[in-house]
């Protein structure tokens, strides 16, 4: 069943359909942050909720899938968060840290979970598309944002605002991907972040005097 989505389309799904693929994904990540992703099985996960692995399976087409549909949940938050930034009157430098601070959760997780999750999103871009239900990643966030930063002269305007925002997405993920292959705290990867982002927005920024 490996590397397929489960076999009801989520915008077919029932109110208790969702609660049980949204405990399904909550029980999962506390076992994951307990024992370890390749420790846990499905046929835990499904013990633990009290449903038939059958029932699993509706949902995900394997147990990397519930990392994929976390992470389309997490972006999905995230955009509403982002799109409620005011640009108007705003440096656009100090508008994107601000929406990376939302971005920064992803480092409330496990690091394990963090490294596999962006492996399995990369890999496999199409399924977690299809968890997110078409919204995209980080890089689909930052357009909407980029574009109002363009209409008021605060971007530069020679490049589509989604080839900008994937500039200062790559930035982003290659970040937060090698803190979580180190011992750094929570603090180490918001200064990165802070850092990186503010050199990358050097290349964005609209010169003086435009």
């Amino acid at each position: 069943m490996g590397g397929t989505l489960g076999i009801v389309p989520w915008m077919a799904e029932t109110e208790r359909g969702r609660r049980t693929r949204d405990n399904l994904i909550a029980t999962s990540f506390e076992l994951f942050s307990v024992r370890g992703f390749d420790a846990v099985t499905v046929d835990e996960i499904c013990e633990s909720v009290g449903v038939a692995k059958g029932t699993f399976y509706v949902h995900f087409g394997r147990k990397e899938d519930v990392l994929l549909a976390a992470l389309a949940a997490f972006l999905g938050e995230a955009r509403e968060r982002i799109s409620e930034i005011d640009m108007s009157g705003r440096d656009a430098a100090e508008a994107m840290l601000e929406a990376t601070r939302w971005l920064l959760l992803l480092g409330l997780i496990p690091k394990e979970l963090i490294v596999i999750t962006m492996r399995e999103m990369l890999a496999r871009r199409a399924d977690f598309l299809a968890y997110s239900g078409g919204a995209g990643d980080v890089s689909d966030l930052l357009v909407p944002l980029f574009e109002a930063a363009q209409a008021r002269g605060r971007l530069r305007s020679d490049m589509p605002a989604r080839v900008l925002a994937r500039f200062v997405d790559n930035a982003f993920v290659a970040t937060v991907l090698r803190w979580a292959q180190t011992d750094e705290s929570q603090e180490d990867l918001e200064r990165s972040v802070r850092r990186v982002v503010t050199l990358v927005l050097e290349g964005v920024l609209a010169p003086s005097g435009t």
